[in-house]
């Protein structure tokens, strides 16, 4: 009887040691580690192909005049712009960082454009004529977006002010900068109302004033007789005086007494924005009181931070020049993945070309 025929492959010589052909091929670079350190290296430049395009911008930026008209703006630009940042409550990022980020807001802008710098004072430019230099982003394109969103979101709400010029008969939309107000029933309202023929005067430690007695002395002298003060300090002592500012301050002038001055005494009201009416032309009434419009310093309501939908940011001090090692990166990079793109080809072919190929045999 035949013997059946058996499958024996061309690839392997029967007269070889078993164990020779039980030992592993040995090469540089397998498949899977050459498509894993490909695929890293193609993500990375992808990821910091924005960086390459801004490393390779002119160290000149362009001046886009101010925040809250400015020029064209572009995603990436080296840009300056001019303008007041908010201080009054800046947002702060942690972020990857243990130092953060700042971000304060243009004032006058909606909402539209932020300043960005480090979080560690010592690490900032300051800008003593309102113009500020970066990289010009678009938040939405930043890592920080939704960070930036979700702080604002549990912020308290801020004050905003508004003069007494722009309390019409309806509540204001916009603030003294023209930021919008969105007001709600439950908006919390102050009026800082002028007292009249009321002032305080305050007076500050020099060589003529030392202490507070020589200070009542001064007043004394002025025809203003006064008891305790009613805030004081180390260095500084108030008076509340039953008398119009001016007539103080002329007194103070004509007594040479230029470490002291009055100004008006102010008394706040607070209410709701609900409380809030101002359809009389002559008054403004607020949680029940009657105020003369005449008597209005100024207003101010506290609103909740909000982000513009189509919001920038300028990230200060960024510049092209700080970007250097980009090109040498990005150029490492690029040879990373042709020699992984290469042994990835290489070991592929090599493997096709070991398989076995069987055949069958009597």
């Amino acid at each position: 009887m035949a013997e059946p025929p058996r499958i024996v492959h061309d690839a392997i010589d029967p007269d070889l040691d078993p164990e020779l052909v039980r030992l592993k091929r040995r090469v540089p670079v397998g498949p899977i580690l050459a498509a894993s350190v490909l695929g890293l290296a193609l993500l990375l430049m992808w990821r910091l192909r924005a960086e390459l395009a801004y490393a390779g911008q002119a160290d000149t930026p362009a001046d886009l005049g101010r925040a809250t008209g400015p020029g064209p703006l572009v995603d990436g630009s080296f840009a300056t712009l001019a303008g007041r940042p908010d201080a009054v409550a800046p947002a702060r990022l942690r972020g990857a960082q243990e130092v953060g980020h700042r971000f304060a807001l243009f004032v006058g802008t909606g909402g539209r454009i932020w300043l960005e710098d480090a979080g560690d004072s010592s690490q900032v430019t300051p800008a003593t004529d309102d113009r500020w230099t970066g990289r010009l982003r678009r938040i939405d394109s930043t890592p920080y977006a939704g960070e930036l969103a979700r702080y604002l979101a549990a912020a308290p709400p801020v004050p905003r002010v508004v003069h007494a010029a722009g309390l019409g008969s309806r509540p204001p939309a916009a603030d003294a900068s023209g930021d919008p107000l969105a007001l709600t029933p439950e908006t919390r309202v102050a009026i800082q109302v002028i007292v009249p023929e009321r002032a305080r005067v305050l007076f500050v430690k020099t060589d003529d004033v030392p202490d507070e007695a020589t200070a009542r002395a001064a007043l004394g002298k002025l025809g203003y007789s006064v008891a305790d003060p009613i805030e004081k300090t180390d260095a500084s002592w108030s008076w509340e005086l039953h008398v119009t500012p001016d007539a103080v301050n002329a007194a103070l002038r004509g007594a040479r007494l230029f470490g002291a001055a009055a100004s008006p005494e102010i008394e706040t009201l607070e209410g709701r924005a609900a409380e809030l009416e101002l359809s009389a032309p002559d008054t403004i009434r607020l949680a029940g009181h009657t105020i003369s419009r005449a008597a209005v310093d100024h207003a101010t309501f506290w609103v909740k931070p909000s982000l513009a939908d189509d919001a920038w940011v300028l990230i200060s001090g960024d510049s092209p020049a700080s970007l250097w090692y980009m090109r040498p990166l990005y150029a490492m990079l690029a040879v990373i993945a042709l020699l992984m793109a290469w042994a990835l080809v290489v070991d592929l072919r090599q493997f096709r070309r070991a398989r076995p190929r069987p055949r069958l045999v009597a």
